[in-house]
């Protein structure tokens, strides 16, 4: 009898246990793709989903879901949740979910690093036709003739070795032989999120991320397929200054995309083309490009997914490096060079789950340069790139790391480099780990060591190649915290070392550009550095009015930093890849932005000011610095940097109708090189143009259904301002944009 009345009672128990237990799924709701790592909340448990998104519950208490990036769900009990949970994504500024500073999903509130984030919505309501006109509009950031340079971490270099790494889908993306970014290989008709990490960033990505990152993430489909033809035409206005005016026929510029993505069973497929054509401003100056881009992903299983991303790249044109004697927007036929380019990327990649909960994941790119140009500047690459990561989380230690190895190949021959071949090796290993020792502080480390070899002559034209120039390496390191000090407040602090291998350009380019020339620096040594920063983010939110702001103060420090410095030998004078010394950039950063929704409308902004100090550390040692230096005394002042930089944006959002401004304030370049003024009437420009310069842009835009038309216009008090000597910017514009979706 008694054994009868157990088993009963192990019955019912089994019973009461299968019917309060409750199993579900939480997926994305718009792509229908499982959610790993959901946090899932009841009483003082915490559990997490698996691979498959999936989660088993036995209590009858109320629950809570959330992940990063989306908004949380709150439930009463188990029998309100549905066996299907869609999350959606968030419009929380801070709630926003990057990858760029750890390789991983996290909310930007907890970067140990200042990260800025763009959405394609912005991409769009400014029509841009390339990513570096979204940079130029962006706090702390400043762009040269194509180059990025981060709170002053960096000048201008002639095209030649970047110390910002781009990156598109996190696979480096700077042309190899020069580390110089081809903004045109940017699918800007399929953008998901462009983010910018201020700061030294090698451990995770190597040379070139000394300054910062550009990382551009591209959209995969979602759950409904989606097409969208985008139309553009833009026409410039004369110059507020009529003699510096060349043309008869107005400037004019066209643009075309057409975007295509699907899920087709288990495959994600996204395919574009883009076509654009300017007749530009500037005499001599002109393009021609055509793009097509694949991207392809194949979900085998849950645990499994690979798949093939190709983008091709078309460009003829032509340009100037100087004005000429007539100033403005007339070219020196001189330095203009013609040429026809053609680039293409194959980007092979797989990532899987193991067993244990480990990700591994390779990612590799062959890409391929052919430049044909009309100044004996013609070149060829082919560069092999790849990657093996592993990423693992150990819950039990609240503990995430990441650690992979890489491995890059160039291989160049170029007319620029006296027609000799060069063969350059990468070889990097690295781990980073961040830990929350406790719920409101996260602890973040790392380490990479980068080796460099570069099978060289000997001999280059005359000169000795000494071993720094061929092999070198380095072990860097990074560390940072993050610590929630209340509700929405969060305070930060990192150090990140730098290092960067000169480019093969930097090293070995010979060229002339009219009556000076580029010189070689076959022992040209690597340079290295750090980065600290602290900063506080302080989030708001009354009712549906949101915002943060940021403040951050920052230093950098190179030493053997490399910057073109004129020069004058047997061969001529010119430019030539210097190891100027070293230098320290210091300065604070004030950003914020926000967002709020008032009776059917919703208002928009982002903003910041940045100061910046960027001295010579041994300026009164060095009398040749001295003397290549614009100003006058000289000031001790690094080149091609402006020390205020103010840009705010905001917009407004009237029941389809879009309004929305953008201002730039940008004070005088004081020190450029000293021998450059003296070309074409740049030193009295300059002279007469020393206070820097404001420019306006304004945007109307009105969506109905699939159809949305936007009107830009920009520089819209049609001032005349230069980035860097001898090229004068575009003159007041008006463009038009038309997109229909499907």
């Amino acid at each position: 009898m008694g054994q009868r009345l157990f088993l009963v009672k192990v019955f019912l128990l089994m019973v009461f246990y299968c019917s309060a237990q409750k199993e579900f799924t939480i997926i994305d709701a718009d792509t229908n793709e499982p959610l790993l790592g959901a946090t899932v909340i009841q009483g003082n448990a915490i559990y997490s989903s698996n691979l498959k998104g999936e989660v088993a519950l036995d209590e009858n208490l109320p629950i809570t879901i959330e992940y990063i990036g989306y908004k949380s769900i709150t439930y009463d009990d188990l029998s309100s949740i549905e066996e299907v949970v869609s999350m959606y994504k968030t419009n929380q500024l801070l709630k926003t979910a990057v990858v760029t500073g750890s390789k991983y999903e996290r909310s930007v509130e907890r970067s140990t690093v200042s990260i800025d984030v763009i959405k394609p919505q912005y991409v769009e309501s400014i029509n841009a036709i390339s990513v570096d006109e979204i940079m130029e509009r962006m706090p702390g950031v400043q762009m040269v003739d194509g180059q990025v340079n981060i709170r002053g971490g960096a000048g201008f270099s002639y095209g030649a070795g970047s110390r910002v790494m781009l990156l598109i889908n996190g696979l480096p993306a700077l042309q190899p032989d020069a580390g110089f970014v081809n903004w045109s290989d940017i699918p800007v008709e399929n953008i998901a999120q462009v983010e910018i990490l201020k700061g030294a960033s090698s451990t995770l990505y190597g040379s070139s991320a000394m300054n910062g990152i550009v990382n551009v993430l591209t959209g995969y489909p979602t759950a409904e397929p989606k097409t969208e033809a985008v139309v553009s035409y833009i026409a410039y206005d004369a110059p507020s200054r009529e003699s510096f005016q060349w043309w008869e026929d107005t400037p004019t510029a066209v643009s075309a995309s057409i975007l295509h993505k699907r899920k087709i069973k288990k495959l994600d497929l996204s395919t574009s083309a883009f076509y654009y054509s300017i007749d530009s401003y500037n005499q001599f100056t002109y393009q021609d490009r055509l793009r097509y881009t694949l991207e392809t992903r194949y979900r085998y299983s849950d645990r499994l997914n690979f798949g093939l991303n190709l983008n091709v790249n078309w460009n003829e044109g032509s340009n100037f490096f100087l004005w000429g004697a007539r100033g403005g927007h007339w070219g020196s036929e001189s330095t203009a060079a013609a040429g026809k380019r053609f680039r293409y990327t194959v980007d092979p990649f797989l990532t899987f789950v193991d067993n244990h909960g480990g990700q591994h994941k390779v990612n590799s790119r062959f890409y391929h340069i052919d430049n044909d140009n009309n100044l004996d500047q013609s070149n060829s690459s082919n560069n092999y790139f790849v990657e093996y990561q592993y990423l693992k989380s150990l819950d039990a230690l609240n503990l995430d790391i990441t650690a992979g190895t890489v491995y890059s190949l160039l291989v160049t021959n170029s007319a620029l480099f006296n027609d000799q071949e060069f063969r350059a090796r990468n070889y990097a290993l690295y781990v980073q780990a961040e830990q929350k020792p406790i719920e409101d502080l996260t602890f973040t480390a790392g380490i990479r060591y980068e080796y460099n070899s570069l099978n060289t002559p000997e001999f280059f034209l005359g000169d000795t190649i000494q071993d720094i120039g061929r092999r070198d390496g380095a072990l860097i390191s990074r560390v940072g915290a993050n610590y929630k000090l209340t509700e929405g407040t969060f305070l930060r602090a990192s150090w990140g070392q730098g290092y960067r291998f000169p480019t093969i350009t930097e090293r070995y380019i010979s060229t002339t550009f009219e009556s000076f020339n580029i010189f070689p620096n076959v022992n040209l040594k690597p340079e290295q550095g750090w980065t600290a920063e602290i900063g506080i983010k302080q989030g708001m939110q009354l009712g549906s009015f949101q915002a943060f702001l940021d403040v951050s103060r920052f230093w950098q420090q190179y030493d053997d930093m490399i910057e073109f410095v004129f020069t004058q030998n047997m061969a001529g004078i010119g430019f030539q890849g210097q190891n100027i010394g070293n230098t320290s950039i210091n300065g604070y950063e004030f950003n914020l932005g926000g967002q709020s929704e008032v009776l059917g409308t919703t208002i928009r902004f982002f903003g910041g000011y940045t100061y910046i100090e960027p001295k010579y550390r041994d300026f009164d040692d060095n009398e040749l610095l001295q003397n290549s230096l614009s100003s006058e005394g000289p000031e001790n002042i690094l080149k091609y940097r402006t020390r205020h930089n103010v840009k705010f944006d905001a917009e407004i959002d009237i029941k389809g109708i879009k309004l929305g401004a953008n201002i730039e304030q940008t004070s005088h370049m004081v020190n450029v090189d000293a021998q450059l003024e003296g070309f074409n009437g740049i030193g009295q420009y300059r002279d007469a143009n020393d206070e820097g310069f404001r420019l306006l842009s304004f945007r109307l835009g009105y969506e109905w259904n699939d159809l949305s038309l936007t009107l830009n216009l920009k520089n819209a008090l049609n001032i005349e301002y230069t980035q860097r000597p001898g090229l004068l910017e575009e003159t007041r514009n008006l463009g038009v944009r038309l997109a229909y979706s499907l």
